[in-house]
């Protein structure tokens, strides 16, 4: 667990200067930038002269791989967020199949592995970048462990077989992330959660008798949210220090909707903006406001419905963000029943605010396999169906950078 000391917390990697000059380089500044190789997704980048600008990542879906749905409602997503950074001058893309390890690839790779549905996916987004004045420059397609050049200007360049993508690793981009302390992880496999337990314990049995009967009441949830906001703040300290007691309390109120929802609304900005909110849009009971030393209002109302969606002006704070993931899965062996759906629900929401759609899903299947109706995991799984960015995730100057391991 990272040091949850404010002053000590570990700052973000900033990428590099990117000079688009060598598709290897290009695939260590995804790899870095992302944390991990992307499988099954399409990656966008902008160009600013000879320099990287803005980056995207969307899943592809298998119905979209498989040519059953249009590819025009996924370009037109990643054609609208590149086309936010004013600086660009053209755009490049790569299509990042399944299988991105060639010892994972099985047979020799088949010369222009191109589908159909790849062939459609890049003229569409060819098509609505265009209408966005942006030029699509060059194509890339990863698979089988290789790269192939989509657009090759010369074939008798490029390889019939695709070139390695074990280029990237000795890249001159690649040993400037290593250097700054940046790591590439396995895959969004390595988001999943530890494994919640099947039936309550009797502390949490008799925690949730608390919470239902303390629910409505203005000193039980004041009293709630500020156990939390020593975790959200840092200075509880790590979790493993706290009684079981204590861990169960902030476990316990989770089944409750209203004050899981306040719980993440706390997470993005601040507890007394949380509970202002909250009670001003009546999801918090009255009184809560008073016991926080701040009073109702319709702006926090606001701020509280538009931190959910994760599309707010002001960048959420992603110190406080980052600690509400850490704490849901540090606490989920002690959940059971809709309590740990809860706590995998608000670190998959963590996920998406961040961009890392992948690590989401992973997230929400796990919470779907053990509870298929809970509400929360439902609409993140519509959000990502749909390719739907969060709103923080697609404005480059707010969204959240991968921090230092």
């Amino acid at each position: 667990m990272e040091n949850s000391s404010p002053a000590t917390a570990p700052r973000p990697v900033e990428p590099p200067l990117v000079r688009a000059t060598e598709p290897a380089d290009l695939l260590s500044y995804i790899d870095h930038s992302l944390g991990f190789r992307p499988r099954s997704s399409c990656v966008g980048l902008t160009r600013r002269g000879t320099s990287i600008g803005a980056m995207v990542r969307l899943d592809l879906p298998a119905a979209l791989q498989e040519g059953r749905v249009d590819p025009q409602h996924y370009a037109e997503l990643i054609a609208g967020y590149l086309s936010q950074d004013v600086q660009a001058t053209d755009t490049l893309i790569f299509v990042f199949k399944e299988r991105v390890h060639p010892e994972a690839a099985g047979p020799e790779p088949v010369q222009d592995p191109i589908s159909g549905a790849d062939g459609a996916l890049v003229a569409a987004l060819g098509d609505a970048l265009a209408d966005r004045g942006l030029p699509l420059r060059e194509t890339w397609l990863v698979d089988h462990g290789c790269l192939w050049h989509l657009d090759c200007p010369d074939p008798a360049s490029c390889p019939p077989h695709g070139g390695s993508v074990s280029r990237s690793e000795v890249s001159a981009v690649n040993a400037t992330f290593i250097v700054q302390g940046s790591v590439v992880e396995s895959g969004p496999e390595a988001a999943r959660m530890p494994v919640p337990t099947e039936r309550p314990s009797l502390a949490l049995v008799a925690a949730l008798e608390r919470a239902a009967v303390g629910v409505d009441d203005s000193d039980y949830v004041a009293a709630w949210m500020q156990r939390w906001e020593r975790v959200l703040d840092g200075s509880a300290g790590a979790l493993s220090d706290w009684s079981r007691a204590e861990l169960v309390e902030l476990v316990a109120g989770l089944d409750h909707v209203c004050l899981r929802d306040g719980l993440l609304a706390s997470s993005a900005f601040t507890l007394q903006r949380a509970v202002s909110g909250g009670e001003f849009i009546r999801a918090l009971p009255r009184g809560t406001s008073a016991r926080m030393g701040c009073t109702p209002s319709e702006a926090s109302g606001l701020l509280y419905v538009s931190a959910m969606l994760a599309d707010t002006v002001r960048a959420p704070d992603w110190d406080r963000m980052d600690r509400l993931r850490e704490a849901c899965r540090d606490l989920l062996p002690l959940a059971a029943g809709e309590t740990a759906s809860a706590l995998q629900c608000l670190a998959a929401w963590v996920d998406w605010c961040r961009g890392r759609g992948s690590w989401a899903g992973a997230v929400v299947d796990q919470c779907r396999a053990r509870d298929p109706y809970y509400s929360m995991a439902e609409l993140l799984e519509q959000l990502l169906d749909q390719g739907h960015l969060a709103g923080w995730a697609a404005r480059e100057e707010i969204a959240w950078r991968r921090r230092r391991p």
